[in-house]
């Protein structure tokens, strides 16, 4: 039983790396995302798979070591853009005036986020939604209500509830970060 769940696991796992690496990334394929691409799922493994690394350390050490600054600053833009700032096709986001620039210390990289609220009803089961919510945009082009920053591997751990965050700078409207917090504290569907 066990060890015919592991011979499955490599099984499968050879065959998508196997898929994958003949694909262009730009070749069209099924996803839970709106983005139907390859470059999508390649996206998603590398950093479901860089999480879930930070889980077995965590598991088996306690600690987690560093994250290779590029994946962890491609994976913050990711967790907030698709993670937390999805929007399902029955959903509207209304903005809010305010903004939050995420910098990330080591790689140079921003992140800009507008705040705003989320509602709609499911149509799947009829919940209805009113609730804080953020979108990833552009730079603005006007000076952020606060500013978040921290290396790239501390930013995108804490993000995914890893990881002490302790070297996180904050600094700005704490209003406005609360409103952040609340969105990225909550449970991701």
């Amino acid at each position: 039983a066990y060890a015919d769940a592991l011979t499955a696991f490599d099984e499968a796992s050879s065959g998508l790396v196997a898929a994958l690496r003949d694909a262009d990334p730009a070749d069209p394929a099924w996803t839970w995302s709106k983005e139907q691409t390859v470059g999508f799922i390649l996206r998603r493994q590398a950093h479901e798979a860089l999480i879930h690394r930070l889980d077995a350390e965590l598991a088996a050490i306690g600690k987690i070591t560093e994250l290779d600054p590029v994946l962890a600053s491609d994976g913050v833009e990711e967790v907030l853009d698709v993670m937390f700032g999805g929007l399902p096709e029955w959903g509207e986001f209304s903005p809010l005036p305010h903004y939050i620039r995420v910098e990330l210390t080591d790689t140079g990289e921003d992140v800009w986020v507008q705040l705003g609220r989320f509602s709609g009803t499911d149509p799947s089961d009829g919940t209805h939604y009113d609730e804080d919510d953020i979108h990833v945009v552009a730079a603005p082009g006007v000076e952020p209500d606060a500013v978040i920053s921290a290396p790239a591997g501390v930013m995108d751990a804490r993000l995914w509830r890893r990881g002490d965050g302790d070297s996180i700078h904050l600094a700005g409207d704490l209003m406005i970060v609360d409103h952040f917090r609340r969105v990225i504290h909550q449970p991701i569907n």
